[in-house]
């Protein structure tokens, strides 16, 4: 099986006929510039104000520091400090929504012409002369490489769709844009959108437990599609991957 690797650059430079210089505001971002001053990441940031505190060290980090690290320190912080639950779980839902909101607008910027298509192209005909399977490895949230898919004839619709196909294995180490677990902490849906239930999330953070089901979403802020019509469901769902 031949393994296929995607670092962040694959999605920051994924579209050749806007090399880094040309419409970076649209962009997918490096790690470290997860918390740049661009208009629609200050959007999000605003939306999800809790986590404001922490934004201008995560903008600017210290040398030698990475976003990562300091994420990793103030979940250690939560522990005397639990505040830092809902600042962290804020961030978690502006990442969720940053990324997905730049992706759509990464799309309507290339048109479909990335290098993801041509590579996956190159592999499948590859793939055909050697009769050989191949793994796609991402460590991006984006769903850029998913775009890309159907050049193989693979349409994910649900989770189990990056590993059923017979020839492609897609795994991603993070997780993704619209992956989700369940919440198990009972709290009243009724009456509420998807905006009010996730600020409600985000203020109970602390008491916060999840099921071990993860589940796919097309809503943003991150919800579960099958239960929208339960007005008594006692679960929701919240974005599960953060950089750490």
């Amino acid at each position: 099986m031949l393994l296929v690797v995607f670092g962040a650059g694959a999605s920051y430079d994924s579209a050749p006929s806007y090399p880094p210089g040309l419409a970076d505001g649209t962009r997918p971002p490096l790690a470290n510039q997860l918390f740049e001053n661009r208009p629609r990441f200050a959007d999000a940031l605003a939306s999800f104000y809790q986590c404001q505190p922490l934004v201008p060290r995560l903008r600017q980090p210290s040398e030698g520091v990475t976003v990562e690290h300091l994420l990793e320190e103030y979940q250690t912080q939560a522990r005397d400090y639990p505040q830092r639950y809902k600042q962290l779980v804020a961030i978690r839902y502006y990442l969720h929504f940053v990324l997905w909101e730049v992706g759509n607008y990464w799309r309507s910027t290339h048109r479909g012409v990335t290098n993801y298509n041509t590579l996956l192209d190159d592999l499948e005909r590859w793939r055909l002369r050697a009769s050989e399977k191949v793994c796609l490895v991402t460590f991006n949230y984006d769903k850029i490489l998913e775009s890309a898919l159907p050049v193989l004839g693979i349409d994910i619709r649900d989770l189990a769709g990056y590993i059923t196909n017979d020839n492609y294995k897609i795994i991603k180490i993070h997780g993704s844009v619209d992956w989700g677990h369940e919440v198990e902490t009972s709290i009243d849906l009724v009456n509420k959108n998807e905006w009010e239930i996730a600020h409600e999330l985000i203020d109970k953070a602390a008491m916060l437990k999840f099921s071990d089901v993860t589940t796919l979403s097309i809503r943003i802020p991150l919800r579960l599609v099958h239960m929208e019509q339960r007005t008594d469901a006692s679960r929701f769902s919240r974005l599960l991957h953060y950089p750490s």
